[in-house]
């Protein structure tokens, strides 16, 4: 999940598709999900975040019972059953329609299409449209190669030349299914070579009205929008298919040949977050989505094994108003390779590590510390506010202008995160750091801005500006979480694996719920990564379940 712009879903889907509900089951149609117009850019009100977390700790809460029992008003049977209509389990459900399965979907929102709408496009690797483009290609081996390196051989290798060698194919099948997209590149350079197939535009809010259309009044399946997955339905070890729980409080029992759980991780679960990643979420910025964690509580009471966990995220600044998302505070304080000090008053990484290689490894590098803070002198503003910024991010481009950065600064100086001093023992005394080791911190970075070379970190010449006089300010970066990577534990078919390491018959997990591909950073060099594994964990779970994997 690349671009933290798009994240608006589609205003009226039945209005884009024409849509009848003759094949769908939902109490009320397909509607704009609120969660899509809303993110944490400072325009949220806390009460809905607070609210979220509130409802994943009720939904915990609930399901640590392990004497719920269920009274279904409804019982349906399938094949396939698929929980969740993000595109792991849209790429499902169209897999076992293909291979003319009869599937029931279950959906907690009121529409299909999950956080695709914030996406900008898909990896993939030997697609026709990189042959028609006549695009270069490295090996399958020397894919996995980088993969393997980045995540010290932590990974299964084999499922990462599965999941490679069919990502090509994958896009393939999708236009195939009337999903569109743009171009293919290396995504504004991050890509080490050109796998990044662009949705329309640069934003997956296609996805949703295409995907609805193509299966509206499709043979075979079964579809119950607003309703949520409450339990698994287990005899004698087996997962034979899952209690579901509609908006009118009715229970409804759907079995199957198997129960794929894709239901987008735990993004909206901070303590959750927390416990499996051993990184404290709790002050943390992020999109309002329904990732509660449904899926992943249903999977370990089922006994399934807890697996790592990694995150897509950006940084954020948290104010009392808010977290600060795509505006000047934000832009300057993490995308601009400031000078960054921790709670000693020292430099600790080289700032530029975001120019180099995305977010994930400037947070790895800021975790080392108890706080850091980016220092932003007069000179810095005056030239991200009157001749532009150096790295764009999102909707900011290399060149543009901050204008407002000194007005931000001031209306959040004081608060906790944002500290302001009008010299440098002041500034010092904001922080609480030792003014003399700051001084001399802040000298030793003028010394290399003028020699251009960072002898300590290795910092690019190009960020080397000069720290001047007063006023100061320090600004805390916060983490921006997009989504949750991983927690269960599933073997190369997708099945669910126990404590004891064995497949748990019957359940599978596709999707983020139990990405085990990156282990504990989302690697951005193979940039739409997590989106085709989406797809194709959904496709790869149902040809395991028909007996038809490859």
């Amino acid at each position: 999940m690349n671009e933290l712009d798009k994240r608006q879903g589609d205003e009226n889907v039945q209005e884009k598709t024409g849509l009848s509900r003759r094949s769908f089951i939902a109490a009320a149609g397909f509607t704009t999900m609120g969660f899509m117009a809303a993110s944490l850019a400072g325009c949220s009100p806390k009460e809905n975040i607070q609210d979220v977390q509130a409802g994943a700790n009720d939904a915990a809460a609930a399901q640590e019972d392990e004497h719920v029992t269920y009274d279904p008003a409804e019982v349906v049977d399938a094949d396939v059953v698929v929980v969740g209509a993000g595109p792991a389990g849209i790429g499902a459900v169209m897999e076992a329609l293909d291979r003319g399965a009869k599937v029931v979907l279950i959906e907690k929102t009121a529409q299909l299409g999950g956080m695709a709408y914030g996406t900008e496009g898909v990896f993939g690797y030997g697609s026709k449209m990189q042959t028609d483009a006549q695009v270069e290609l490295p090996t399958v081996l020397d894919v996995i190669e980088e993969e393997l390196t980045y995540t010290n051989y932590r990974v299964d290798a084999n499922l990462w030349r599965d999941f490679v060698s069919q990502s090509g194919e994958t896009i393939d099948w999708l236009m195939e299914h009337g999903i569109e997209f743009d171009r293919v590149d290396t995504y504004q350079g991050a890509s080490f070579f050109e796998s990044f197939h662009w949705w329309p535009g640069g934003s997956g809010s296609s996805f949703a009205p295409i995907v609805t259309e193509y299966l509206d009044g499709r043979e075979g399946l079964t579809v119950f929008l607003e309703t949520t997955g409450k339990d698994l339905v287990v005899e004698n070890g087996e997962v034979i298919g899952v209690y579901a729980e509609k908006d009118d409080g009715t229970i409804v029992q759907v079995n199957g040949k198997g129960v794929i759980v894709a239901t987008g991780g735990f993004s909206q679960d901070k303590e959750l977050m927390t416990e499996l990643s051993g990184i404290d979420w709790s002050t943390s910025g992020g999109f309002v989505t329904p990732a509660t964690g449904d899926g992943y509580r249903m999977m370990k009471k089922a006994g399934a094994a807890t697996g790592t966990v990694c995150f897509i995220n950006t940084m954020c600044v948290q104010t009392p108003t808010g977290a600060q998302d795509m505006v000047p505070i934000n832009i300057a304080t993490n995308y601009q390779c400031l000078p960054m000090i921790n709670q000693i008053g020292e430099r600790f990484m080289a700032e530029d590590t975001f120019a180099k290689y995305f977010a994930m490894l400037t947070l790895n590098a800021m975790s080392t510390q108890k706080k850091t803070w980016t220092l932003i002198d007069q000179n810095s503003i005056d030239r991200l506010e009157n001749q532009g910024i150096d790295y764009g991010f999102v909707k900011y481009q290399k060149g543009d202008k901050l204008e407002g950065l000194l007005g931000e600064l001031e209306e959040f100086a004081g608060t906790d995160n944002v500290k302001k001093g009008e010299t440098v023992e002041d500034i010092a005394s904001e922080i609480g750091v030792d003014a003399v080791i700051l001084q001399a911190t802040i000298d030793r970075w003028n010394g290399f801005c003028e020699t251009g070379v960072d002898e300590d970190f290795g910092a690019g010449a190009e960020i080397l500006h000069p720290i001047g006089d007063g006023p100061y300010y320090a600004v805390h970066p916060d983490r921006f979480i997009s989504a949750t990577i991983g927690g269960i534990k599933v073997d190369r078919q997708n099945r669910v694996l126990d404590e004891t390491g064995e497949p748990i018959s019957g359940l599978f997990s596709a999707g983020v719920d139990s990405c085990c591909l990156y282990k504990e950073t989302y690697n951005i060099q193979l940039s739409g990564g997590m989106q085709a594994y989406n797809f194709y964990s959904g496709r790869n779970s149902v040809r395991e379940i028909l007996g038809e994997s490859k």
